[in-house]
């Protein structure tokens, strides 16, 4: 059609929380849907250690710290059964970050 550019299939990033199968769901299978192949990054997430990070952001980067407890009471760990076709085990270390293959903690 005039004036129509081809759909153009780019990498992109999901960046946020997706703390449940539910809501991953609503990106993963359109996504699969549309012949990407799905990569998930876990972020290894400790209550204390959280809150210690969050205490050193100021203004509107610092969440409430109730969020941070409330926010691990609903995580659903993911899994390759999701529609992953990888996952990565990401924590950090040091001042950086470690990424490791998919493991259960």
């Amino acid at each position: 059609m005039p004036g129509c550019r081809p759909l153009l299939k780019e990498a992109f990033v999901v960046d946020d929380t997706n703390l449940t199968k539910d809501v991953r769901s609503m990106f993963l299978a359109p996504a699969r849907d549309a012949g990407y192949r799905v990569t998930g990054l876990f972020f290894r997430s400790v209550i204390a250690e959280s809150a210690a990070r969050n205490s050193l952001r100021e203004g509107r980067e610092r969440i409430p710290s109730h969020a941070i407890a409330a926010s691990s009471n609903k995580l659903e760990l993911p899994s390759i059964e999701e529609g992953f076709d990888e996952l990565w085990y990401v924590s950090i270390v040091g001042n950086g970050w470690n990424v490791s293959e998919w493991r259960m903690e």
